[in-house]
């Protein structure tokens, strides 16, 4: 497949204010754009959703709220992955004056392809 200028892709990657925190990509699944950043705790690269988000959301999200395609309950809080010295921690229910990325694996209709038997 080739890109082009007005590749979605390629606009987004010449634009992006967060290129420092990871790469944005495609999800090899679902095709959805994703954002490649790496963990604190085991330094693999972890896909995530390609903007950040505040935490403690007070209300459902888009693709996390009322009708998910998961059929799990909407969200209010949860995990972010948040970007301290160019890796991600992991925060359980952080407040709304952090910001950080969600998995992508939460929502991706093909994340089963991806989970390694543990």
């Amino acid at each position: 497949m080739s890109t082009t200028a007005t590749d979605p892709l390629v606009l987004a990657r010449r634009d992006d204010p967060y290129r420092a925190d990871g790469e944005l990509d495609t999800c090899d699944g679902c095709g959805i754009m994703i954002r490649w950043i790496v963990s604190a705790k085991s330094g693999k690269r972890i896909p995530v959703a390609p903007y950040p988000m505040p935490g403690n959301w007070g209300r459902p999200i888009p693709g996390y709220g009322e009708g998910r395609a998961d059929g799990r309950e909407p969200e209010k809080t949860g995990p972010l992955l948040v970007i301290h010295e160019g890796l991600a921690h992991h925060w359980k229910n952080p407040p709304g004056t952090v910001e950080g990325y969600r998995a992508h694996f939460a929502d991706c209709p093909a994340a089963d392809r991806f989970r390694k038997d543990r």
